[in-house]
């Protein structure tokens, strides 16, 4: 008898222990709020700025190439995965553990991806043989994401920094 009693709680908790996880915050579409975003372009004429002159046109060209301020973000994490989209393009999709895999940017350039979740940041990064950028993304509790995003590389004099922020589409 009371083992029934015990498998009869245990089928009434059960509802409990399988109940939907709350949604993530940083999972969903997302829209550029341009207002509340850094101006990419003075980053970058920031971070280049201690480069010899006939070079910064050429550094400013491919930087601004690899920056664009995309209009609209998704972002959404199938189980033990993460996938980040910009503007409707193909998403860099990457296991949700940290470990790296190779992903084809839309100009056929190969990188190395690596995404991870910690303290309620998604962290991404993407390394090539001339730099890395890692982007965080981040819900503060005004509802916006915020993704900050650091580029690296030994051709530039410093970081490159800047942040984009987003309201919630819909």
């Amino acid at each position: 008898m009371l083992d029934r009693r015990l498998a009869l709680a245990a089928l009434a908790a059960a509802p409990l222990l399988f109940a939907a996880a709350p949604a993530d915050p940083l999972a969903g579409n997302w829209t550029l709020d341009a207002q509340a975003s850094d101006n990419v372009s003075a980053a970058i004429d920031k971070a280049i700025a201690a480069m010899n002159f006939a070079i910064r046109p050429i550094a400013k060209s491919r930087l601004m190439k690899t920056n664009p301020v995309y209009k609209t973000l998704g972002i959404t994490l199938p189980p033990g995965k993460i996938s980040v989209s910009f503007d409707g393009y193909a998403p860099a999709v990457g296991p949700a553990d940290g470990s790296t895999v190779k992903w084809k940017r839309r100009d056929g350039e190969v990188l190395d991806l690596s995404n991870h979740i910690a303290g309620g940041q998604l962290i991404q990064t993407f390394s090539a043989p001339d730099g890395v950028r890692k982007n965080v993304y981040s819900v503060g509790a005004d509802g916006r994401l915020t993704l900050a995003a650091t580029v690296t590389s030994p051709k530039l004099p410093k970081p490159l920094t800047y942040k984009l922020v987003f309201r919630k589409a819909g």
